[in-house]
C-alpha cells in the first residue's frame, strides 16, 4: 500500500509544473518536512519552472540543517545565494530573510570553522588569536545587536547574536594567545586567560574556557 502511494505521489509531480512544485515545497518548509519538501524544491529546478534561484537557495539551506559546523554546506549556500539576483529578500517557512545578512553571516561563519579547526603553536599560535580578534570585530560590527538567521530558523535560537559571537570569539582569542606564550611568559600567559575570563563574563559565562 505504501509503495503505490509513493507511486501515484511520483506520478502526480511529474505532471505538475515546477511553480506548483516550487509553492509545494514552501509550504512542506513551513510544516517542517525539510526532506520532503526539499525532492519538490529539486524536482521544480530540474524542470526549470518556478523561481529556480530562490529554490536552490531553499535546497542548500535544506542541506546545511544537519551540517552547521560544515564548512562546505556552508560555502554551497552562500554560492547559491551570490546567484541569487531576483529579490533582495526570500521566506523560509515563515521566517523572512534578507539575501545579504545571510550572505555576511555566511562568510563569517565560514572564517570562523576554518579558524577554530586550526593549530599552531608558537607565533602561528598568537597570529591566530589576532585573526579571530579580527573575526570577532567583524561579528560586531556587521551583525552587532541582530541573532544569527540559521540557528533562528533551524533550531529556534534567536540568543546568539553578532555581539555574543564577538565576546565568545574575544575570549578565545585570549586563550591562544595564552597557551602561545604560557611556557615561555606565564606571567603574560595569566594575563591573557584573565582577559579572556571577562569576556565570556560579559558574555553571561562562568568564565571557563574553550566555551565558543
Amino acid at each position: 500500500m505504501r509503495y503505490t502511494f509513493q507511486g501515484r505521489d511520483m506520478v502526480f509531480k511529474l505532471f505538475k509544473s515546477g511553480d506548483e512544485l516550487y509553492d509545494e515545497g514552501k509550504e512542506l518548509i513551513k510544516r517542517g518536512e525539510y526532506q520532503k519538501a526539499r525532492d519538490y524544491l529539486q524536482k521544480s529546478i530540474d524542470k526549470e519552472g518556478g523561481v529556480d534561484d530562490a529554490a536552490a537557495v531553499k535546497v542548500a539551506l535544506i542541506d546545511l540543517k544537519d551540517r552547521l559546523t560544515n564548512v562546505n554546506a556552508y560555502r554551497n549556500l552562500l554560492n547559491t545565494l551570490e546567484n541569487f539576483k531576483s529579490s533582495d529578500r526570500f521566506e523560509f517557512g515563515l521566517t523572512e530573510i534578507n539575501r545579504d545578512e545571510l550572505v555576511t553571516e555566511c562568510q563569517l561563519t565560514i572564517r570562523k570553522i576554518e579558524l577554530l579547526s586550526s593549530g599552531g603553536q608558537g607565533q602561528a599560535l598568537m597570529d591566530k588569536g589576532k585573526q579571530i580578534q579580527n573575526l570577532a570585530q567583524d561579528f560586531q560590527s556587521l551583525i552587532g545587536d541582530k541573532n544569527l538567521i540559521i540557528l533562528e530558523i533551524f533550531k529556534n535560537d534567536t540568543s546568539v547574536t553578532g555581539m555574543t559571537e564577538f565576546f565568545n570569539l574575544m575570549a578565545v582569542s585570549y586563550e591562544c594567545m595564552a597557551d602561545a606564550v604560557v611556557w615561555d611568559n606565564p606571567s603574560q600567559a595569566a594575563e591573557y586567560e584573565q582577559i579572556a575570563m571577562g569576556y565570556r563574563q560579559q558574555n553571561g559565562q562562568s568564565g571557563d574556557t574553550n566555551m565558543a
